[in-house]
């Protein structure tokens, strides 16, 4: 346990960046939002251009300095369609950087909701890996266990669902899983780490309510 308590701080740095992305959009969901300021606050956290067209025509472009742009985007450097019409984009020159696919499922979400689809979503949280390693080995003791699980915020009564998202070559596991369930929505605590080769998503349903 001692190695365990020592590591209870340490969290993936790039599952923990990708949790800080999706809670930037969160925060843009519990409050007052347009087109304008989806875009200008994209912009910033992504440090490139971003604009967005909803079905219903609306749009906008922004500069990471907050600044509106005017006009059709430049380089497209990654974008995410809308249904039935329209798309998010960042206009990133070079290459796409290694969290643009994340910001972008995030700001197609956002963008959603501002075209009048519900906001159901909950933000999946990085969890510590030593934690983690600790709920899944079967060496450990039942006592430990237990504890490590109710350190996840996670309750040791009830059913527990475990996920293994493996990553494409090159990329980051733990920001593969975040990023996946980003796109899933998936209901529940969620919990997400790496865990040796693989992201290892934890997941416990809210109880179902007693029937009549």
């Amino acid at each position: 346990m001692k190695g365990l308590l020592l590591r209870l701080s340490a969290l993936d740095a790039d599952a923990a960046t990708a949790v800080r992305v999706i809670a930037h959009f969160e925060a843009l969901l519990g409050g007052g939002l347009d087109p304008a300021s989806l875009a200008r606050s994209t912009a910033g956290l992504a440090g490139c251009p971003a604009g967005l067209r909803l079905p219903d025509g609306r749009s906008a472009r922004s500069g990471p300095d907050g600044v509106a742009l005017p006009g059709a985007p430049g380089h497209v450097s990654g974008r995410v369609e809308l249904e039935p019409a329209g798309g998010v984009w960042l206009e990133r020159a070079g290459a796409p950087g290694p969290f643009d696919e994340l910001v972008l499922e995030w700001m197609a979400i956002t963008a959603r909701v501002l075209a009048g689809r519900p906001w159901q979503s909950r933000v999946p949280q990085a969890a510590d890996p030593a934690l983690v390693e600790l709920v899944l080995s079967g060496r450990e003791d039942a006592p430990d266990r237990v504890r490590a699980l109710r350190l996840l915020g996670l309750s040791p009564e009830a059913p527990l669902r475990v996920i293994a998202v493996a990553g494409r070559p090159g990329t980051d596991v733990g920001m593969e899983a975040v990023a996946l369930l980003g796109r899933g929505g998936l209901r529940g605590t969620v919990r997400v780490a790496r865990a040796g080769s693989l992201g290892a998503v934890l997941v416990q349903r809210p109880p179902k309510a007693p029937g009549p």
